[in-house]
């Protein structure tokens, strides 16, 4: 996955959580994180802080489910 690849999809999909930003991109989380942390960095990105539904019932999803990135750009 490149760089373009990952503001692209995510421009388009608006909001995506690193679970599937990874499958998406056949990627592991380190390396999707690293990405995502450029596009942070530039203000075009921002991880938000939880799913919309989070907290409506507790399934204690794996984190990579409730990490979730935001396209701001």
């Amino acid at each position: 996955m490149m760089l373009t690849e990952l503001k692209r999809y995510l421009s388009q999909v608006k909001v995506a959580n690193l679970a599937q930003l990874c499958r998406q991109f056949s990627t592991e989380p380190e390396f999707t994180r690293l990405l995502l942390e450029q596009w942070i960095s530039k203000g075009k990105v921002r991880k938000a802080s939880k799913l919309p539904g989070c907290g409506t019932s507790c399934a204690k999803c794996p984190s990579e489910m409730t990490e979730v990135y935001e396209w701001v750009g």
